[in-house]
């Protein structure tokens, strides 16, 4: 994970996939506490179903919450997370979380 979480890949891979100015604003707001939950300014209690099923890896939850933007960009999602907060990482900052 990069001192500096960046957002720009998983935006950048969204607008080529055909994503408007409102569709990039919406992935940009869902990626905001990622970035907040990385960096342990956010617990996994404060997201909402779709962010905090992101963060727990968990596909199947995140495909059942995603609305109708997110589903389209969830390639972008993985991106980020891939890039930016890799599952081992993560689960540390779960773990973590919980301890606190």
């Amino acid at each position: 994970m990069s001192d500096e979480l960046s957002k720009a890949g998983a935006l950048q891979m969204a607008k080529r996939m055909g994503a408007t100015d409102v569709d990039l604003q919406h992935i940009n707001c869902c990626l905001e506490p990622l970035v907040l939950f990385a960096r342990g300014e956010l617990r996994r209690q404060e997201m909402g179903s779709f962010v905090g099923s992101l963060v727990d890896g968990d596909f199947v939850t995140v495909c059942g919450a995603a609305d109708d933007t997110n589903q389209k960009y969830l390639p972008a999602y993985a991106c980020f997370l891939y890039n930016e907060m890799p599952m081992d990482k993560t689960r540390l900052l779960q773990r973590k979380a919980v301890s606190a």
